[in-house]
């Protein structure tokens, strides 16, 4: 198993924060908390930043809300600077777990999904029909 050294010291980054907060971002820059954190934005992340590094650091309390469309749902949403550290321990950790998974895990994996899994299991199924099943 390979080990992996100072993974906390490059999470909390100014840098790593930045890319944490455009992932988050994304597709919700006209949201209220979006605008007033992007506001103060250098502030924000210095404070997240020593908050981390100082372990002062507490998760905010979820906002609820309803969602009616394909059915009610209660949602539960982080505050968005919960968000910004949330992306940016993403971006550090991802690339390490990403090489644990099998080679045909496809569920919540970039450029893999439920169609690749079906086109997999298709060409699958075609060499069984084949009479390539060794089992």
């Amino acid at each position: 198993m390979e080990k992996h050294r100072h993974v906390f010291e490059e999470f909390a980054t100014f840098e790593n924060m930045y890319d944490g907060y455009l992932l988050a971002r994304k597709n919700k820059r006209t949201k209220n908390e979006v605008v007033e954190y992007s506001a103060f934005l250098e502030e924000h992340i210095i404070n997240d930043v020593n908050r981390l590094r100082w372990h002062m650091y507490e998760p905010g309390t979820p906002r609820e809300f309803f969602e009616y469309f394909p059915k009610v749902r209660l949602i539960h949403s982080m505050p968005f600077n919960d968000r910004v550290i949330n992306c940016a321990w993403h971006n550090v950790m991802w690339p390490i777990y990403e090489k644990s998974f099998y080679a045909h895990s496809y569920g919540s994996i970039p450029n893999r999904g439920q169609e690749k899994a079906v086109k997999q299991l298709q060409y699958w199924m075609q060499l069984v029909g084949k009479g390539w099943y060794m089992g």
